[in-house]
């Protein structure tokens, strides 16, 4: 974590390692799949499930303003986990994984990651190919996680 100052990337690089650590079998990606990226394939031509962390802008908290100043105001950002396999039912198994690991999470070692509460709700999908044939189901959910809060992440400035 950063030793000052705000640092949204310091802690979106933790949660992507985190979620590497806890699933070394699964590719993570961060933000997009490019359109040029090559998706690998098993034996059978099944595309394997894989997971996407999506990083929201920082944000100010309704409440957490002080006196002193924006740098020691209080934000949190966010981060929509995406999972995306072959089949609904692994999507919003591997969806509901990853985003109960994290709830325990605590990117700073303060500050648990949480579920959004305005919004950020479950959703599940389906992408259909030319044909109109399902072939990737895709779920999401969106948590949400403290950057500058009182002793987290930052030390305190005159």
């Amino acid at each position: 974590m950063p030793a000052e100052g705000l640092d949204l990337v310091a802690y979106q690089e933790a949660i992507t390692a985190q979620v590497e650590l806890l699933y070394p079998d699964f590719e993570v990606i961060e933000d997009t799949v490019e359109d040029d990226r090559a998706l690998s394939r098993d034996l059978k031509g099944k595309m394997p499930a894989y997971i996407i962390l999506r990083y929201g802008p920082m944000m100010p908290k309704r409440r957490g303003k002080t006196f002193k100043g924006a740098l020691h105001d209080e934000y949190y950002g966010t981060v929509d986990i995406m999972a995306i396999a072959s089949k609904g039912n692994i999507a919003r198994r591997l969806c509901n994984a990853v985003m109960t690991d994290l709830l325990s999470f605590r990117p700073d070692g303060v500050s648990n990651l949480t579920l959004q509460d305005d919004g950020g709700m479950f959703a599940a999908f389906v992408v259909s190919s030319n044909e109109a044939r399902p072939t990737r189901s895709i779920a999401s959910q969106r948590m949400r996680f403290n950057v500058n809060n009182v002793n987290v992440g930052t030390v305190p400035r005159p």
